[in-house]
């Protein structure tokens, strides 16, 4: 708002006539003081000097200007972290407080933000944890109680903005303590708007508060009864003064004590790891705790224990590799062996069609490299075919080949100069099973250095998860490949998962990992011929190295078939047990037509239930019809019942279940400090700000901004408005009444 002079005078000359005219009237009026009372010739002398200057303001004629929203006010999404990490103590100069308490008062305590931002925007309020739940803005003090389980800061902002409108929101406000454990991505600069973030809470470390951590224990995620399984523990503490031993033990859910140990920190020493170690009798899926004891000042305790799932198998994976002596087939052999839940058989070509038996497992199986007959892969969950040309083996061989697969087998054919169309294999039985066409002999090697390209479906396949950021760019500590072999395109209902960046066949990139279902079976081509350099170079810059969880995860993908869904009338399974919060979940099931009521349904109804809270996944018909498969995102953390059933041909229904687990139990209390880094960030990259929760009155100058650059400019003629001519008539009619009563007139 401003007042601006239409007449053009300078504001300071104004100023200075009106000063005059004071004057003038003052001077005048001087000689009338005697002959009245004190106060009456100051009153007289105040009412002739405001309508002199009443009709001097008609010479200079003042407008009043200010801003007025045109239209609609635009939409501002309004988000409160309702997790459990609010309920974390706030420790200031003034006190102590727990995080949502602080966040209600900047909601609608004195000097709230609420109230002037809905005057200013369309306002929508959301308390959000896992995900983004709307109330009406003067509820939102009541909703908030600190009861979520997770926190997903991206998720809830796009969820928020998908709910404003068919537009993207003008601007968002979140007010959290920024402690996101969700798996979605923390850039923002695809959301659209600007977020201003307020950071609610403090550092641990510089509040004097003493705390024991435990970080999320590093165990795996499946084993095996009977072998010992390894869990990295890591114990942090604040607040400490002298050298403190601190108890650590290993729990099952029942609390039956299955290891322990100890560490010993201090204020100089803030962290010490140790491994603790157990053997599972039974297969099944358990939960497992770790705890640290707590200590008597402790202020937060919630983090001192740990949860984390295992899935423990009867039996380990059996995994076949079929090769000629070279850098591929060393290193593949090696992390193979060193995988203690896989047991590893090798069949190396010593002399022509003569292979030798390395690991475990028969030599007469693999004396000619592959069996003739299908009966005898049940030694075997995967087969893995490296470098051999087509003449290593006989027409009988690669059919029985053919139907191990078909029969719910995992097979994966590596590239080589020897392999692929280059070995022979365009229009055999091989070229049947893989999810690409393979070509003649001609088909040719592409030479040159390269990282391969991951599609999208690639970023969401399990084989990849987990190392995604090392595909898609160029040097650096990318995983780059040595030549790939030429094949033909990706056949239907194939899913190609990482592409040549420059190369092209047919119009298409050259495929580089691609997999197919086949039968009931699952199949995977990899066209390049050097990943062992991925370990190579990454251990040699002592990083971790992607080479051993790719080939990990892609040997149980090729074996879930036949482990998970091989026999009977109807199997369900998830692509893995254990998730991170907003990690999507693969769901797949499996169908014997010849046992199911016809004709087989296009889609599967499945029950994914929670702590009470059940919701409906479809899973639709893929390839063949009998398999099924669809993905759907945990709204929280926690464990997951996924549940369906079918109808078999006598009308018979039969029910399968499969149990995940989302998240940590304690996941909320695993930092408990203020992320304002992460809430910068995001503030950063959207193009808004970031405040502390002591600064969030400018939050409401900066955003103010925005209202502006939705309004327009609205002025007002104060002049001549029938109110001034009113003010000036009763003005100068009570100085002349007042003068007349004075006998001045």
């Amino acid at each position: 708002m401003g007042l601006d002079l239409a007449s053009n005078w300078h504001p300071a000359l104004a100023v200075l006539a009106i000063i005059v005219l004071a004057a003038v009237v003052y001077v005048c009026y001087y000689r009338n003081f005697k002959a009245l009372a004190r106060r009456k010739a100051w009153l007289l002398l105040a009412l002739r000097v405001t309508v002199v200057v009443f009709l001097f303001l008609c010479i200079l004629k003042p407008v009043l200007s200010y801003q007025s929203i045109a239209g609609e006010k635009t939409r501002l999404v309004f988000l409160v972290d309702n997790s459990q990490s609010m309920t974390l103590p706030v420790k200031d100069p003034h006190g102590e407080k727990p995080r949502i308490d602080v966040a209600k008062n900047l909601i609608s305590g004195p000097g709230g933000l609420l109230k002037p931002l809905s005057k200013s925007f369309a306002l929508q309020a959301f308390v959000f944890s896992g995900s983004a739940i709307q109330h009406p803005p003067d509820e939102m003090s009541g909703a908030l109680d600190g009861k979520g389980n997770m926190t997903s800061i991206m998720g809830s902002l796009r969820e928020a903005a998908s709910k404003s409108g068919s537009t993207a929101p003008t601007a968002a406000v979140v007010l959290t303590d920024g402690a996101d454990n969700s798996a979605v991505e923390a850039g923002s600069q695809a959301l659209g708007f600007p977020v201003f973030a307020v950071g609610v809470g403090s550092k641990l470390s510089e509040s004097g508060i003493v705390d024991i951590l435990l970080c999320a224990p590093k165990a795996p995620e499946e084993a095996y009864k009977n072998t010992t399984v390894q869990v990295d523990i890591e114990v942090k503490a604040v607040g400490l003064k002298g050298l403190t031993s601190i108890p650590v033990r290993l729990d099952t859910a029942e609390g039956e004590m299955l290891a322990a140990g100890k560490v010993e920190l201090s204020a100089q020493k803030r962290s010490e790891s140790l491994t603790l170690s157990f053997i599972p009798e039974a297969p099944g899926i358990f939960e497992y705790t770790v705890s640290a004891q707590e200590m008597q000042n402790e202020h937060v305790k919630e983090n001192n224990r740990q949860s984390f799932t295992l899935h423990v198998l009867d039996s380990k994976l059996k995994v076949v590799l079929v090769d000629r002596a070279r850098w591929e087939y060393k290193y593949l052999k090696m992390i193979l062996e060193q995988d203690p839940n896989i047991q590893f058989t090798g069949a190396v070509l010593t002399q022509k069609n003569q292979f030798t038996l390395q690991g475990v497992g028969r030599a007469d199986l693999v004396a000619r490299g592959l069996p003739a007959d299908v009966s005898e892969y049940e030694n075997w969950d995967v087969v893995i075919l490296g470098e051999l040309d087509r003449e290593a083996f006989t027409s009988a061989q690669l059919e029985a080949l053919k139907e191990f697969v078909a029969q719910g087998g995992g097979f994966c054919a590596l590239g080589g100069r020897k392999a692929l169309g280059l070995g022979g294999y365009g229009g055999t039985p091989l070229e049947e099973i893989l999810p690409v066409a393979l070509g003649g002999r001609s088909a040719g090697l592409q030479s040159g250095t390269f990282v391969m390209g991951l599609t999208p479906e690639g970023k969401r396949h399990p084989i990849v998860m987990g190392t995604q950021s090392y595909f898609g760019g160029v040097g650096g500590t990318g995983c780059e490949l040595d030549g790939v072999n030429v094949t033909g395109k990706a056949k239907p209902g194939a899913t190609v998962i990482a592409e040549h960046p420059e190369v092209s066949v047919e119009g298409e990139p050259l495929v580089v990992v691609a997999v197919q279902r086949f039968g009931e079976g699952k199949t995977m081509v990899v066209t390049g011929s050097t990943t062992y350099k991925w370990h190579l170079r990454h251990r040699g810059l002592g990083l971790d190295s992607p080479y051993v969880r790719f080939w990990g995860q892609a040997v149980r993908w090729l074996a879930g078939a036949k482990s998970q869904d091989a026999g009977g009338l109807f199997a369900i399974w998830t692509d893995r047990r254990n998730y991170s919060p907003g990690q999507k979940v693969h769901i797949n099931a499996r169908v014997d037509p010849g046992q199911m009521k016809q004709p087989l349904p296009e889609s599967l109804s499945v029950q994914v239930a929670t702590e009470g809270n059940v919701q409906t996944v479809y899973i639709k018909a893929r390839g063949d019809g009998r398999h099924y498969e669809e993905e759907f995102t945990p709204s929280a953390g926690g464990k997951y019942e996924i549940t369906s059933s079918v109808t078999d041909r006598d009308g018979k229904t039969v029910q399968e279940s499969v149990t995940i687990a989302v998240g940590r139990r304690y996941l909320e209390f695993e930092n408990p400090d203020l992320n304002d880094e992460l809430l910068r960030r995001i503030a950063a990259d959207s193009g808004g700000k970031y405040y502390a929760y002591h600064e969030a009155s400018k939050l409401l100058r900066d955003i103010q901004a925005i209202a502006s650059a939705h309004s327009e400019e609205r002025e007002v003629s104060v002049w001549d408005t029938p109110l001034f001519f009113l003010l000036f008539l009763i003005l100068a009619t009570a100085e002349w009444i007042l003068r007349k009563r004075n006998m001045l007139i």
